[in-house]
C-alpha cells in the first residue's frame, strides 16, 4: 500500500495538541532524572566494591526485566487504562530509586541491584503505555511522526544534558542528592499526566484471567510476525541492536587502546552520539513521509554500519566524534520509522503489546551483543571484534531490504480514535 502525504507544519507539529504537549513535558522531565543516575550509580558501585564486574552488572540489572517482564506488561497495558497505568508505573518507580539513596557500604551494594531491577520492571508498563497512548492523542499522518520525533529529540537532549549534570551533581552533593532530584522528576512526570484529558480508548471485551496472558501475547506476535513491514523491521531491528551491543562493550577499549584516552573522552563520544539522535529526529521525520519504508530503514542501517566502522577504526578523536554522530544520526532514522510503522500499521487493541515485542527483542538482542562483544575482544582482538559488529548491522540493512517489503493485502493504515477537542 503507497502512503503519499503532503508535508504541513514542522517537527513542532504534534506540540499543537494540549494532551501530548503534557506526555511530551511528563517524558522530558522523568528521563532527566534518570539519565542523572546513569553516571552516579555505576561510579558509586564502583568506589564501594571496586569491582569492574559488579559495576557492570547494574547494567544487566536494567535489561532483564525488559525480556522478562516485557510481554506480561505488553498485554496490561492493553487491558488497562494506559494514563493510569503510566502514572502508576512512574510513581513507583520513583519510589523504588529512593533505597538506593541510603547505600554506603559494599555490602549494602544489593540494594542498587533491587531498585534498578524494580525501577527497570516498572518502566516495561510506563514505556508502552506511552507509545500505545500517542496515536490516540495525535492521529496516525503526519502528527505521528512529529510526536515520535519529538519524543527522541527528548531522549536525545536527556542523553546530552543529563550524564552529565549527573556527575557533576553526584561529585558536588552526593548521591542522596541525585537520588532525591530523580524521584522528584518522576512525580513530576505524573503529574503531567494527570491533567491529560483525553478519555481511554474503548479495547473491547477482554478475559482478565491470568490463563489469557498467553493467548493475547501470542496473538500480538502474530500480528508483528505476519505483517510483512513489522515482522521485517522487528529482524533488522534485532540484529542492529545486536550489533550496536557489540560496539558498546567496545567502547572503552578503543578509548584506552586506539585513541590512548581517558574517561572524559568516552563522555564526549557517548554526547557525539546523542547530538546525532538530535538531529535524526527531524530528518527520520520528514524522510519517513517522503521516501517509503524500505530505502529508508536499509539506507539508515547501512550508513549505520559504515560510521561504526571508521569510528572504532580511527585514532583521532575529533573524526571520532563526527562519526560517532553519523550513527547516532542514521540510527534515529531508523528507529523512527520502525516506530511510527508500528503505530500506523497495529490495531489499538493490541498496540502495548506490539510495542512490548519490540522493546523486548531489541533489549535481548542488545544485552546479548554486548556479552559477545566482550567475549570477541578476548578471543579474536578488538579490530576482528569491531569488524563483526559492523558487519551485523550491514546484514540488518540486507535484512531490511529483503523483509520490508509493501504491506500485506488486506492491511490498511489504522485510524486514529477522534481525540477530544483543544
Amino acid at each position: 500500500m503507497t502512503r503519499v502525504l503532503r508535508i504541513r507544519g514542522g517537527l513542532l507539529l504534534a506540540l499543537a495538541i494540549r494532551d501530548f504537549r503534557l506526555l511530551w513535558m511528563g517524558q522530558l522531565l522523568s528521563s532527566l532524572g534518570s539519565w542523572l543516575l546513569v553516571i552516579a550509580v555505576p561510579y558509586r558501585i564502583f568506589e564501594l566494591t571496586r569491582s569492574p564486574a559488579l559495576t557492570g552488572f547494574a547494567f544487566v540489572a536494567e535489561s532483564v526485566p525488559a525480556m522478562v517482564i516485557g510481554p506480561v506488561a505488553g498485554v496490561a497495558v492493553d487491558r488497562w487504562d494506559r494514563r493510569r497505568t503510566m502514572m502508576a508505573a512512574v510513581l513507583g518507580q520513583g519510589a523504588c530509586i529512593l533505597p538506593v539513596a541510603v547505600v554506603h557500604q559494599s555490602g549494602q551494594v544489593w540494594i542498587v541491584y533491587l531498585a534498578l531491577l524494580a525501577e527497570s520492571a516498572l518502566g516495561q508498563f510506563s514505556r508502552p503505555a506511552q507509545q500505545a497512548l500517542i496515536p490516540g492523542m495525535v492521529g496516525r499522518a503526519e502528527e505521528l511522526t512529529s510526536a515520535n520525533a519529538l519524543m527522541s529529540v527528548n531522549g536525545a537532549m536527556t542523553r546530552l544534558a543529563g550524564a552529565s549534570l549527573g556527575g557533576i551533581v553526584f561529585a558536588a552533593l552526593g548521591l542522596p542528592t541525585a537520588v532525591a532530584i530523580d524521584a522528584g522528576s518522576y512525580a513530576a512526570g505524573a503529574g503531567c499526566l494527570l491533567l491529560l484529558r483525553g478519555r481511554p480508548v474503548s479495547r473491547g471485551a477482554s478475559s482478565h484471567r491470568l490463563r489469557s496472558i498467553a493467548p493475547e501475547f501470542l496473538a500480538g506476535l502474530r500480528h508483528v510476525s505476519a505483517d510483512r513491514p513489522l515482522g521485517g523491521l522487528l529482524a533488522a531491528a534485532a540484529v542492529f541492536w545486536a550489533g550496536n551491543g557489540v560496539f558498546t562493550a567496545l567502547l572503552v577499549p578503543y578509548v584506552r587502546l586506539r585513541l590512548d584516552g581517558t574517561a572524559a573522552d568516552v563522555g564526549f563520544l557517548v554526547a557525539a552520539t546523542g547530538a546525532g539522535y538530535l538531529a535524526g529526529a527531524p530528518l527520520g521525520r520528514v524522510l519517513y513521509h517522503r521516501l517509503s519504508l524500505r530505502p529508508i530503514t536499509a539506507t539508515a542501517l547501512l550508513i549505520a554500519a559504515a560510521a561504526f566502522a571508521g569510528w572504532f577504526s580511527v585514532g583521532d578523536l575529533g573524526l571520532a566524534l563526527a562519526l560517532a554522530g553519523l550513527t547516532g544520526m542514521s540510527a534515529m532514522v531508523f528507529l523512527i520509522a520502525r516506530l511510527t510503522c508500528l503505530q500506523q500499521y497495529t490495531p489499538d487493541p493490541m498496540l502495548g503489546r506490539s510495542c512490548s515485542i519490540f522493546f523486548a527483542v531489541e533489549g535481548a538482542a542488545g544485552l546479548v551483543g554486548t556479552a559477545i562483544g566482550g567475549i570477541l575482544v578476548g578471543l579474536a582482538g578488538f579490530t576482528l571484534a569491531a569488524a563483526a559488529a559492523a558487519g551485523a548491522i550491514a546484514c540488518a540493512a540486507l535484512i531490511s531490504a529483503l523483509l520490508v517489503t509493501a504491506a500485506s493485502p488486506g492491511t490498511h493504515l489504522i485510524p486514529a480514535p477522534v481525540r477530544p477537542a483543544p
